[in-house]
């Protein structure tokens, strides 16, 4: 019994029986549900320190018009009624501004009321 009680003074015996105590009582809390506001607590915290996500879409999107799309519909330039429904597809995702690089110093018919009814419902479209 002395051997053991001076076994229990010796500094290195009474941190490594006092951390396992620690430890055990740490694991019990765990185990039992009693940290999980903390755990939950510091988990939020890290969610919200963490980096904002890059973007996974580029800023600017160019749609063109290639030689082979003019072949498809078979006229150039496009008509009133195309631009519209053109228009109205692109504005339809919401973008902050619509730039028309297609120079148009007259109407092409048909559909010049459709074209018209879109560009003054869609102030982020801009013209040539």
């Amino acid at each position: 019994m002395r051997g053991l009680m001076s076994m229990l003074r010796s500094p290195r015996i009474a941190c490594l029986l006092g951390s396992t105590m620690v430890a055990g009582i740490i694991i019990a809390a765990r185990q039992g549900g009693y940290l999980e506001p903390w755990e939950l607590a510091a988990y939020d915290l890290t969610l919200r320190f963490q980096p904002a996500p890059a973007r996974s879409t580029p800023p600017i999107v160019l749609i063109g018009i290639t030689e082979n799309d003019i072949n498809t519909l078979a006229r150039w330039p496009l008509t009133d009624n195309i631009m519209a429904t053109l228009l109205e597809n692109i504005a339809a995702y919401q973008p902050h501004a619509i730039g028309v690089d297609i120079y148009r110093n007259f109407s092409v018919p048909p559909g010049q009321e459709a074209l018209d009814r879109v560009l003054a419902a869609h102030p982020e479209i801009v013209m040539v």
